[in-house]
């Protein structure tokens, strides 16, 4: 495994990679540990689920929003990911800017070890992590259900299992108020519990026109969320804010109802 690893990291980019290493991990579900070409350690709990996989693969995960946020947030600015799932953006955002403040939410108990695990042996100092769920109604237990062998599919709703386990949530703005924060950007990754997350900031996306919102639409993961689909995008654009695809950010006119998509959210014209 070790030698696969650092082949499929030295290869570029190519079309029919990750089938090809599809092959050749032969579906791996038990846990790994390695490290990225960009001298990252990771510890994920199989090569099962996309993030884990992508990033043993290609040594990162979503390049595109990794450069977005490092380009995009000012010096000493603060940064917000909401469904960090293992780190796999927070840390080597934490890495490429140590200059940035980084507080990381992550709902389920198993996912937020290897976090945490993820944060420490990188040594991310700027990085705070929490084990809580980003809700509107905030200081109360509820249930989440994520799936064992899809780390990345955790969610309010028993869409992908029925197992669930009872999590604490909190909502951003009482969190941004504790913390005396004002985020400079802030992603979401929820499976179709943006809406929820939104709301939870209700005041601060209300009063702070500077600060994007990246999130992912999905229309099936709202409708199993039991959300209207394309709610989070109206409440935005309620909110006054402008939409775009990401990364090509081509102008949203309307909400987005089919398929899925990355959307970038901000108050000012491109």
């Amino acid at each position: 495994m070790a030698i696969i690893h650092r082949v499929l990291n030295t290869l570029p980019y190519f079309r029919g990679k990750l089938r090809l290493a599809r092959f050749l991990v032969s579906n791996q579900k038990q846990r790994a540990k390695f490290e990225t070409k960009d001298g990252m350690l990771f510890s994920v709990p199989n090569l099962v689920e996309n993030v884990s996989f992508e990033l043993y693969v290609n040594g990162i995960y979503e390049k595109e929003t990794i450069d977005h946020i490092c380009m995009t947030v000012p010096k000493n600015g603060v940064f917000i990911d909401v469904g960090a799932n293992i780190g796999a953006i927070s840390i080597a955002v934490a890495k490429k800017r140590p200059d940035l403040k980084i507080f990381a939410f992550e709902a389920s108990p198993l996912v937020y070890s290897y976090l945490k695990e993820n944060k420490d042996q990188n040594q991310c100092r700027n990085l705070t992590i929490y084990n809580l769920a980003i809700h509107d109604i905030g200081g109360v237990e509820l249930p989440f259900f994520s799936p064992k062998e899809l780390n990345g599919k955790g969610s309010f709703a028993p869409v992908f299992t029925d197992e669930a386990v009872m999590v604490t949530t909190i909502s951003l703005d009482e969190f941004f108020t504790k913390e005396k924060l004002i985020p400079h950007f802030i992603k979401i990754d929820v499976e179709g519990y943006e809406l929820s997350v939104l709301r939870s900031m209700n005041f601060f996306l209300t009063d702070n026109a500077e600060c994007p919102v990246l999130f992912e639409f999905g229309d099936w993961t709202e409708l199993a969320a039991g959300f209207e689909i394309g709610g989070a995008q109206i409440f935005l654009t309620e909110l006054g804010y402008n939409l775009y695809t990401f990364p090509d950010e081509k102008v949203i006119k309307t909400p987005l109802e089919e398929g899925a998509e990355m959307i970038l959210a901000k108050k000012h014209e491109l």
